[in-house]
């Protein structure tokens, strides 16, 4: 199956929903583990992956991926994305989307859940523990030594044969203690920076495909995956009359909800219109700071990729070529 040049792997299945002239089709994921992003010699299986142009490799249980000194981001279950650091390296042990699980053997990962469907559930295990997301929320998880973090949202973490649940702020050790502290959200390294970047990438090409999709906003209740092919990249198109704005301050709409923040309101007293507010309804966003946690992982010195193109809050994604932006 093709869809706008892409070739879609046998992991997923194509929903009847296009936006104009090919600008992008939605798929609903059946499995997790598709690599979405990779940067600088990220391998799975000790094999180089090679990202061509509309062709995007699925992870299989069991498979392996390393980063050594690059970037990864891989598609979990609808609206969670997980975004792996250098010398990173973790296992997919499910790839169902009712029992999503990770096993982390080295690095840091961050997690973003921008939706979290109550039938599906998403775990990252450790040597010693286990972590499953209960909110939506962004959440950073160390291997060495074994750490969670919640910035938002909330976290089940077993280990030592008992739990706990940690909300915002908190940090948990998950080594068989399950000893829990605060920490500073605003203090961050490379790996907080380029997640975030990466998010407001995502979120603004949501919103620009959510806009071109409204005239079918009726029809579309089911979260999932779209593809643009003008940046070779899925984000999350979520359904039915969705908003959510996560931490890092960037906003996820469905097809049905930026109609309705995008539609023309009647202005009291006026008689006429005025324009609705665009869509553009965002969160109060996070203050992040540079700095480092003391358990950083190393490669900490490369560089963050720029990549955020400037998608206009009432129109399709920019045109191929078209400019890019900082966050």
């Amino acid at each position: 199956m093709r869809a706008g040049g892409f070739r879609l792997p046998g992991a997923l299945a194509l929903l009847a929903m296009t936006a104009g002239a090919g600008f992008s089709q939605a798929v609903i994921s059946t499995q997790a583990g598709l690599i979405n992003f990779t940067q600088e010699g990220v391998r799975l299986n000790n094999q180089a992956i090679e990202q061509k142009s509309g062709q995007l490799q699925q992870m299989r249980e069991g498979d392996v991926l390393s980063t050594a000194r690059g970037l990864a981001e891989v598609l979990l279950t609808p609206g969670v994305f997980l975004r792996a650091g250098g010398w990173t390296s973790f296992r997919l042990v499910s790839s169902r989307l009712a029992d999503a699980r990770v096993q982390l053997t080295s690095g840091v990962v961050i997690l973003e859940a921008a939706q979290l469907d109550k039938d599906n559930s998403v775990t990252l295990s450790f040597p010693d523990g286990e972590v499953s997301i209960l909110k939506r929320g962004i959440y950073r998880l160390d291997a060495n030594p074994p750490v969670a973090r919640v910035f938002d949202g909330k976290l089940l973490i077993r280990s030592g044969g008992r739990q706990v649940e940690i909300g915002k702020g908190k940090a948990a050790a998950v080594d068989g203690t399950l000893a829990v502290s605060s920490f500073d959200r605003k203090r961050s390294d490379w790996l907080d920076l380029w997640s975030r970047e990466r998010a407001v990438y995502l979120a603004r090409l949501n919103r620009s495909t959510a806009y071109s999709l409204s005239d079918q906003r009726g029809s579309i209740r089911t979260s999932g995956w779209i593809w643009d092919p003008i940046y070779s990249t899925f984000t999350f198109l979520p359904g039915r009359n969705y908003q959510y704005c996560s931490w890092y301050g960037s906003c996820w709409y469905s097809p049905l909800r930026i109609y309705y923040a995008s539609a023309p309101a009647v202005t009291a007293g006026d008689g006429g219109w005025s324009a609705g507010r665009g869509g553009g309804g965002g969160g109060s966003g996070s203050s992040i700071s540079a700095g480092t946690y003391s358990s950083s992982s190393p490669g900490a010195t490369g560089t963050v990729s720029r990549e955020t193109p400037t998608a206009p809050s009432s129109a399709p994604a920019p045109s191929r070529g078209g400019g890019r932006s900082d966050p």
